[in-house]
């Protein structure tokens, strides 16, 4: 039988370490666009543009921004969940990055 001594311990303790942290890195999985996504986000962001570009507190500007969520609402009754994430996504960055450099 094997006497365990603590220099075999250490030993097999950096061993475990070293094997578990080589190799079997996770790979970052690159997500595929489909057409439709793509499209939809740069739809989102011409309409977030649009919207933050009409005047502040006005019918017309809540009105864009209505037009915005409904469209989200059609793309996810469509069953085109990724396409309304990236269309609401777009467009509210759109949105908000065209808001603060008028307001500057």
């Amino acid at each position: 039988m094997m006497k365990l001594s603590f220099r075999n311990l250490l030993y097999a303790a950096g061993m475990t370490v070293v094997l578990c942290g080589c190799g079997n890195k996770p790979v970052q999985a690159v997500e595929e666009v489909s057409p439709e996504t793509a499209r939809a986000a740069e739809t989102g962001a011409r309409h977030g543009k649009r919207a933050a570009e009409l005047p502040p507190e006005s019918y017309e500007r809540e009105e864009a921004l209505l037009d915005i969520k409904a469209r989200e609402s059609h793309l996810r009754a469509a069953g085109l969940n990724s396409a309304a994430d990236a269309y609401i996504k777009a467009a509210r960055e759109a949105y908000q990055s065209t808001e603060v450099s008028e307001n500057e």
